[in-house]
């Protein structure tokens, strides 16, 4: 009776494999179904060309998923969406409905409101708020007026969180820079080395 050599024991598919095996098919076809989409609606889509193709985009879902219907769809697309942005820098045109236009006027007014009520208040004050929120939004889950809190808590952290990132990451970019531009012109190893030192102490 032949013993399974080691070799052949580490070779041996597990389900770790094929779960690997799986994600990177996933992969190609994501970024498949990424070009097709792209190829749809074009570089540049019309409003009511994107209106369409999201349509079909979203049947085309249903019928691999009946069960994803309503919002769970919209949110697979909105996941898509975003990921189409990035890879081909597409991104939905706005709608030239005077209704629709009326409407998103009406939605970044009242954003406004909303961001000018709480302009004050850092993130780390209003995660404490939301906190509190929810614990009662848990007591009174019926609520309305708490679930609005809630809402309006976490609408306003994702504004105000995207704007720190952003501050910060130009700030890292600036600083990055000037460091590089001193370091290109330093001619004592011995700053540079310390440099280094603090660096690699920095980043690990």
């Amino acid at each position: 009776m032949n013993q399974p050599t080691v070799a052949s024991a580490i070779n041996a598919p597990t389900a770790s494999t094929e779960a690997g095996s799986l994600f990177a098919k996933s992969e190609i076809e994501a970024g498949e179904a990424l070009q097709m989409f792209a190829r749809a609606i074009g570089t540049a889509p019309t409003y009511e060309t994107w209106i369409a193709e999201r349509t079909n985009w979203v049947n085309g879902y249903i019928e691999v998923k009946p069960n994803a219907k309503g919002e769970a769809a919209d949110k697979a697309f909105s996941r898509f969406k975003d990921r189409l942005t990035d890879a081909f820098g597409i991104s939905a045109p706005k709608s030239t409905n005077a209704a629709a236009e009326k409407k998103a006027a009406e939605r970044e007014k009242k954003t406004a409101e909303i961001m000018a009520k709480h302009s004050d208040q850092t993130p780390t004050m209003l995660r404490a708020q939301l906190e509190a929120a929810y614990a009662t939004l848990a007591k009174n889950p019926e609520s309305k007026a708490a679930n609005s809190v809630v809402k309006e808590l976490r609408q306003v952290l994702k504004v105000k969180q995207s704007a720190d990132n952003k501050a910060q990451g130009e700030e890292l970019a600036t600083a990055r820079k000037h460091v590089k531009e001193l370091v290109s012109k330093c001619t004592d190893i011995s700053l540079l080395d310390q440099l280094v030192d603090l660096l690699e102490g920095n980043a690990q």
